[in-house]
């Protein structure tokens, strides 16, 4: 689904920010320490205690099994919930127990509105206004937080939902829904990579 005509571009602007190494400073156990699923939390709502995954470069809820594509080592993913990890206040998929892991940004263009991607070393940042920064450090049952707005979960035509960061409201006949992304903690994490549409 297009959010052109869902909400308005976010008129929040982020403050200019150098980019920094895709992978996490220190080394490969201290950035992949407090390692973490998210569950969506919408009591009522057909999102409720859904998993988040990753697939194609997005984020989602609701993303059926035939479409989990990630390519794992030493395991599966339980439903296909991505593993993730936040390291100085940056949010990364967790890769395995290396320096090198894809990274979780907030597309703040003027086409994304906020949408949740991912992108790795080869393709670098999907684009300048791709923020990187801001988000919580959540300890088991704890709320994954970014300074940049809420969750929100809005269906596409195939009945999963894209997964946003906003501050905006959509309007009541869209079928958007905000969320608090619950993290449930992983001792024993399954390092995967995800896939990409380049």
């Amino acid at each position: 689904m297009h959010l052109t005509t869902a909400f308005t571009i976010l008129t929040s602007t982020a403050a200019s920010v150098s980019a920094a190494a895709l992978t996490p400073k220190g080394t490969a156990a201290e950035a992949t320490d407090g390692k973490f699923n998210l569950r969506a939390l919408r009591p009522g709502g057909p999102i409720d205690m859904k998993f988040i995954n990753a697939s194609k470069d997005k984020l989602w809820l609701s993303l059926p099994e035939d479409k989990h594509d990630e390519q794992c080592n030493g395991g599966e993913l339980t439903a296909g919930a991505a593993v993730l990890f936040v390291q100085d206040q940056q949010l990364f998929l967790y890769g395995g127990e290396t320096d090198s892991h894809q990274q979780v940004a907030i597309d703040l263009s003027p086409e994304g509105h906020g949408r949740l991607l991912y992108f790795n070393e080869l393709n670098g940042k999907p684009n300048p206004r791709a923020e990187i920064y801001g988000w919580s450090t959540p300890s088991d049952g704890q709320l994954l937080a970014s300074q940049y707005g809420n969750f929100l979960a809005c269906a596409e035509d195939d009945g999963t939902y894209s997964v946003y960061v906003t501050r905006e409201t959509p309007g009541a006949d869209l079928k958007c829904f905000q969320f608090d992304a619950t993290a449930v903690s992983q001792s024993n994490a399954v390092p995967c990579t995800y896939s990409s549409e380049v």
